[in-house]
């Protein structure tokens, strides 16, 4: 008997901490029952293609992007989940890796790395009312639209204008300027563009970056009629090679390029031969606010690596993104994100952001130069206003 009344006290003496614990397990699976459902948004640019290796600068600042809402609660508690895709720089494989995104439910695609594949995905993925914003498409072909295509990036009619103003200031009469027609889109619509603003000589010598190609036959081209400068409108591959070319010939003369060279990429391919090369862009090679001191940390500390301009366009595009997405009802429409990208003035690490009622951009420009082996500063130049 005293047994039996011994064990009875062992176990009310035990039913607190059963209690307690099937209290944690309940709490635990009411937790898990209240997860919400993630928001799939598409991020698809080149990783493999010519160009390749320097978009996983975008794809880590986007990662980022996503990782650093997540950790704040994500879009009102529900977590963005990232589908990352290759479009390898082809018109077939940018069809279909955007039409696979679109099915999987993404309100948002972000890409792609250069305006001509930007270009073949812009009637797919809008007219799928998919909204698709990017970093890094300056084409004028799509400036001026009423329509779902977004970007933070300032477009060439920007770029032609201060390229020009450039050209006068140094006094610069005679002009060769290199071009990749693999990007034409780009790379002729930034020529003419200079062209409008500009009433020097221009020496126009193309080439496609997806054929072989004789360089020293390109470089000694470059040099006819004695230009006084060269401006680059290619990638950093194909301009650091020129640039060596053209050193090797002996050329003095000031190069030009733009924000497509902006990498870290030119300076290790090209060595003493881009020093001094002046690059037109809309970002500053470092910033002094909190933004872009958290992003640097977090940067270093996940990836291993120091802020780019392609990275840091990459982690802006998905915090502007997150904004949006936070004051519109769930789940996120492309419609209302566009209206709400519309309404809003996002203060961002590289700077303020309001888009027009075409979803485009106004933002200073600055000239960057190659100094002992890193971009400096050289200018700002105060954004134009759209003529």
């Amino acid at each position: 008997m005293h047994l039996q009344k011994t064990a009875q006290e062992y176990l009310r003496s035990l039913f607190p901490a059963i209690a307690a614990l099937f209290l944690v397990l309940v709490l635990l699976l009411c937790s898990c029952s209240r997860e919400k459902d993630p928001i799939p948004i598409g991020l698809a640019i080149n990783l493999s293609g010519d160009g390749g290796p320097a978009a996983e600068h975008i794809r880590d600042g986007v990662r980022l992007g996503v990782e650093t809402v997540n950790s704040r609660g994500g879009i009102n508690g529900h977590p963005l989940e990232l589908l990352v895709r290759d479009d390898r720089n082809d018109p077939e494989d940018i069809l279909a890796v955007d039409q696979d995104l679109i099915n999987r439910g993404v309100p948002v695609i972000m890409g792609h790395s250069i305006s001509q594949n930007t270009l073949v995905a812009y009637p797919l993925v809008t007219g799928q009312n998919v909204l698709l914003f990017t970093a890094y498409t300056a084409t004028s072909e799509l400036s001026n639209r009423d329509d779902l295509f977004f970007r933070t990036s300032v477009d060439t009619s920007s770029y032609g204008r201060a390229m020009a103003g450039l050209f006068r200031d140094a006094g610069i009469e005679r002009v060769s300027a290199l071009l990749d027609l693999d990007n034409a889109s780009f790379s002729e619509d930034y020529l003419n563009q200079i062209r409008k603003n500009y009433n020097g000589t221009i020496h126009k010598v193309s080439f496609h970056a997806r054929k072989e190609a004789d360089w020293n036959r390109i470089a000694a081209r470059l040099l006819q009629g004695a230009p006084q400068a060269v401006v680059m409108l290619a990638n950093y591959r194909q301009t650091a090679i020129v640039a060596q070319k053209l050193r090797q010939a002996g050329a003095t003369i000031p190069f030009y390029a733009t924000l497509w060279d902006q990498s870290p990429c030119l300076i290790h391919i090209g060595g003493s031969a881009v020093e001094g090369i002046r690059i037109l862009t809309f970002i500053a090679p470092e910033y002094d606010n909190d933004q872009y001191h958290e992003f640097t940390r977090l940067l270093g500390r996940r990836y291993l690596r120091h802020p780019t301009a392609k990275s840091m366009r990459g982690y802006e595009m998905v915090q502007i993104l997150a904004r949006a997405m936070r004051s519109v009802p769930y789940p996120p429409s492309a419609a209302a994100i566009k209206k709400q990208l519309l309404s809003d003035t996002y203060p961002t690490l590289l700077g303020e952001v309001r888009f027009n009622s075409s979803g485009d951009v106004q933002r200073p420009l600055y000239v960057v130069t190659v100094r002992d082996g890193r971009f400096v500063q050289e200018q700002i130049l105060e954004p134009a206003e759209q003529p």
